[in-house]
């Protein structure tokens, strides 16, 4: 579990920073997680997959938190999350 969010949290910083238009390439997740290619490769495929369905999958699931007033995400919040999410396609 630790190396699949610590994948996700690559690949969504370097989405939001706007280094790559694509996100990490294998090579960049290989050498940082320290796994062979193959297994970067698949992990990049399976987590981008996870992050495109609504609400982010799982991931999304996980990393949303409470606003400062204690409320989950309103409708507003998580069309937001779709958009940027959508914007990784």
């Amino acid at each position: 579990m630790q190396l699949w969010f610590s994948a996700a949290e690559i690949i969504i910083q370097d989405h939001v920073s706007g280094w790559h238009s694509a996100g990490p390439t294998g090579h960049d997740l290989k050498d940082k997680l320290g796994i062979s290619y193959v297994a970067a490769h698949r992990l990049k495929r399976k987590i981008i997959a996870e992050l495109l369905l609504p609400h982010g999958g799982i991931i999304g699931e996980c990393i949303l938190m409470p606003d400062d007033s204690g409320d989950w995400l309103d409708d507003q919040d998580l069309d937001e999350l779709d958009q940027f999410l959508n914007s990784m396609r």
